[in-house]
This record gives structure tokens, sequence and C-alpha cells, in this order.
């Protein structure tokens, strides 16, 4: 019987070391990038969710800050795991403003009556989003999505 060289095996070794060195980086991205969509899902999900009640009861519902997973509105819409979320309305409930981000991203996303849907760059933005107040991003910042 004839086995494998310590030099065959050392080959192997580091052929799987160098693949290994290539994919980790890859699915870390692949990871970041679908806790951001997850964020950014429930932010339009909200969005519509608002406009619907909007729609029955001509005024737009408050949320307090939170952290998902959620359910909102009658339960019927759900906030999904680990995103810090708040749902801001002006005194008269007829303007809303958004703000949410998944605890592990460095991504918030904010939208409002208008329709604007903006990101930007924060810190632990899951728990920023959860301290955003106003109804209107005009003075947020953050670029369109």
């Amino acid at each position: 019987m004839r086995g494998f060289t310590l030099i065959e095996l050392m080959i192997v070794i580091a052929i799987i070391g160098i693949l290994a060195a290539i994919a980790i980086p890859q699915f870390a991205n692949y990871r970041q990038k679908s806790i951001d969509t997850i964020a950014l899902s429930d932010v339009r999900n909200l969005m519509l969710a608002e406009e619907a009640e909007y729609t029955i009861n001509q005024q737009y519902v408050a949320a307090a800050a939170d952290l998902g997973p959620a359910w909102l509105f009658g339960h019927t819409r759900f906030v999904s795991k680990d995103i810090g979320f708040v749902i801001n309305t002006n005194a008269n409930n007829t303007q809303y403003a958004i703000f949410a981000g998944h605890l592990r991203s460095d991504k918030e996303y904010a939208a409002d009556t208008q329709g604007e849907l903006l990101k930007k760059i924060q810190p632990n933005a899951g728990t920023v989003a959860q301290t955003e107040v106003g109804t209107n991003l005009s003075g947020w910042g953050g670029s369109p999505i």
C-alpha cells in the first residue's frame, strides 16, 4: 500500500489555505450586504404599512423606539430581528419619518412622508436609529438609495 508523502499533504493543505483566505472575506462581505438588505427591506415595508394606515384612518402611526423582532400596526407588519427602529409622526399625524438600522451594521436607513429614502454611515446604526427625532429628512444628511 502506498500513502501520500508529507510534501503532497502539505501542498494540499496550502491550496486549501489559499482558497479559504480568498473565500472567508468574500463570505463576510455577502453577510454584511444581507444584513443591510434586511434593514432596508424593513424600512420599505414600514413605509407601505404607513401609507396603508393613512389610507384607512387618514393618519400616520408613530412607533416608539424598539428593537426587532416586533409586530406593528395591529400585528400585521413585522420588523426583523436585531433591527433598531423608530417611527416619528408630527403632532397631527400627517407626516412621518422612519429610521432603522441593523445592530451589526454601520448603515442607517431613513424614509419620510414624501417617499424619500436615504442611507448614511453611522457607527452602531441600530442603536442610533432608535434615538432619531423629527419627521423631515431634509437636515438628516445621507445619500439617496
